[in-house]
C-alpha cells in the first residue's frame, strides 16, 4: 500500500495582506502577520520534504532484496545493482567496490533511518 501526500499549493492558501479601507487599524499588523505565516510555512515545508525523503528510502528498502534478518539499532548499507535494483548488505562500502547509495539504521519501529 502506497500513500501519496498532496498538500495544497502555497498560492491556494496564501495570506495576501489585503486590507479593506475601513480597517486602517490593521495596516500596521499585516507585514508582521505575513512574516509569521511565511516562517511557519517554511518550517512545515522543510518537515514535509524530510518526510517525503524518509518515505522514499523506506519504500526502496522494503522492496529491496535482503538476505538476512535486520537487527534493531544496526547500520546496513544499500547498494545499486547492475539491473537497477537495490540490495541491502552488512558489508561496508570501504570493504568492496559496489555502488553505495546510502547507509541506514533499522530502528525499533521498523523504520529505516538514513545515517549518512
Amino acid at each position: 500500500m502506497e500513500y501519496t501526500l498532496q498538500p495544497k499549493r502555497k498560492s491556494e492558501v496564501q495570506f495576501n495582506g489585503q486590507v479593506q479601507n475601513d480597517k486602517t487599524w490593521a495596516v500596521p499588523f499585516v507585514s508582521n502577520v505575513q512574516k509569521e505565516f511565511d516562517s511557519r510555512y517554511n518550517i512545515i515545508k522543510k518537515q514535509y520534504e524530510e518526510l517525503l525523503d524518509e518515505v522514499y528510502w523506506n519504500s526502496i528498502i522494503y522492496r529491496t532484496k535482503i538476505n538476512f534478518k535486520p537487527v534493531i539499532g544496526h547500520t546496513y548499507y544499500l547498494y545499486k545493482e547492475m539491473d537497477d535494483k537495490y540490495s541491502l548488505s552488512l558489508i561496508a562500502p570501504w570493504e568492496w567496490k559496489k555502488e553505495h547509495v546510502g547507509s541506514f539504521m533499522f530502528n525499533f519501529t521498523g523504520k529505516w533511518i538514513k545515517v549518512d
